[in-house]
């Protein structure tokens, strides 16, 4: 039988304050047809069980931009921690706030950056063990610095030994998220490295491969529809 796992896309569709610190990309119709074309890929792929889009920012997603009842949208207004804190900080708080209030999000969960889809997936399905710990995270040594666009964990660890790591993350002091889960978290493994399709909000550019064309248009017409602004 196979393994499904509940996928938990993490973001902010609106970027709405100039002093978060990193973000390269503002239009929100482009930020919004990211995350739509990565929640429909992940609700295709086999491997997932459900799909929980929690946004920091606040913005609440239209009901009729998803229609999918393994789907949920939630949402939470961060942007006074991630004033304060960072980003970092800000994600951490709204994975909790997912725990507490969804009713899909399993025991054992994936946890995605909203704009992004794994390729390998299946891969990394295949190889996560279903008994025992449950902690897939990629770290590097050459960059002092932990992938935390994508990793697996239960709940449990999550409320015992991550949460509490919001104290010491502070993007404006250069404690970022990303080296934070370097040297804290040192119970981990990770099998097949994942492939990322996406874009990053930082810089703006492309990771490995982008989104098809096809469905980028399909998503680009559908917000033109809705008359969604480029910015708020």
């Amino acid at each position: 039988m196979m393994n499904q796992y509940d996928i938990l896309l993490t973001g902010s569709a609106v970027q709405y304050c100039p002093a978060i610190p990193k973000t390269g990309l503002w239009d929100t119709r482009e930020r919004l047809t990211d995350y739509l074309c990565a929640i429909r890929l992940w609700l295709e792929d086999p491997n997932v069980r459900s799909v929980i889009y929690c946004d920091a920012g606040g913005y609440q997603l239209p009901e009729e931009i998803i229609s999918n009842d393994r789907f949920e949208s939630l949402n939470i207004n961060l942007i006074d921690l991630c004033v304060q804190k960072g980003r970092g900080a800000a994600e951490c708080e709204s994975i909790r706030y997912a725990m507490e209030k969804s009713r899909f999000l399993g025991n054992r969960f994936f946890k995605c950056t909203g704009r992004i889809y794994v390729t390998n997936f299946n891969e990394i399905v295949r190889a996560t063990q279903p008994e025992g710990q449950f902690l897939y995270l990629n770290k590097s040594d050459k960059l002092q610095g932990a992938d935390t666009r994508f990793y697996g964990i239960d709940k449990t660890y999550y409320l015992e030994s991550v949460l509490p790591l919001i104290e010491k993350m502070h993007d404006y002091s250069n404690e970022i998220v990303e080296k934070v889960f370097y040297h804290h978290i040192h119970q981990y493994c990770f099998f097949p490295i994942a492939h990322i399709m996406g874009r990053s909000a930082y810089f703006g550019h492309h990771y490995e491969t982008y989104y098809p064309e096809s469905l980028l248009n399909k998503t680009r017409r559908l917000l033109e529809k809705m008359e969604i602004p480029k910015s708020y």
